[in-house]
């Protein structure tokens, strides 16, 4: 890439769900390598994700697509409060290549039996190779497959 095709493109925005789970049961979900394992990186035919969590330092996941794209995303936890938030920074790669660095934040709100979780993610998107509504979809989704987790 010329330095003519370098670009940022800088975002934030929340995702907020509401789950009908208590904050402990979503938290362990969240925390738990192999019950976050289950909605984040689900075994899938097509795809092939090594997958790796140490929940409140690092977490790891590189996922190879059918047509051999490969995707990497390295996380690192600056600040955890148990059953409350947690804030981490990571970034992700296509084929080698970061396109993006992020930090987010991620809270779970007590609303009686159930928990409002709101993730919130400042990034800087690069070279045009990933965009913010890429991402807010993305863990839009996410969110889903957690609650359906927790259900399912």
């Amino acid at each position: 890439m010329t330095s003519a095709t370098r670009s940022t493109e800088h975002a934030t925005f929340a995702v907020e769900r509401h789950i009908d789970a208590e904050p402990a049961r979503v938290w362990a979900a969240w925390s738990d390598a192999a019950a976050k394992r289950a909605w984040f990186a689900p075994p899938n035919p097509d795809v092939r994700t090594d997958y790796t969590l140490n929940f409140g330092v690092d977490e790891h996941a590189r996922t190879e697509l059918a047509d051999g794209t490969v995707y990497d995303f390295d996380a690192v936890y600056v600040d955890v409060v148990d059953g409350v938030r947690f804030v981490y920074t990571y970034d992700m790669h296509c084929n080698g290549e970061r396109i993006s660095v992020s930090v987010a934040t991620v809270e779970l709100l007590a609303d009686g039996d159930a928990t409002t979780v709101v993730v919130t993610e400042q990034g800087v998107y690069l070279d045009g190779l990933d965009k913010p509504a890429y991402r807010e979809h993305g863990i839009g989704e996410q969110l889903a497959a957690l609650d359906g987790s927790l259900h399912g």
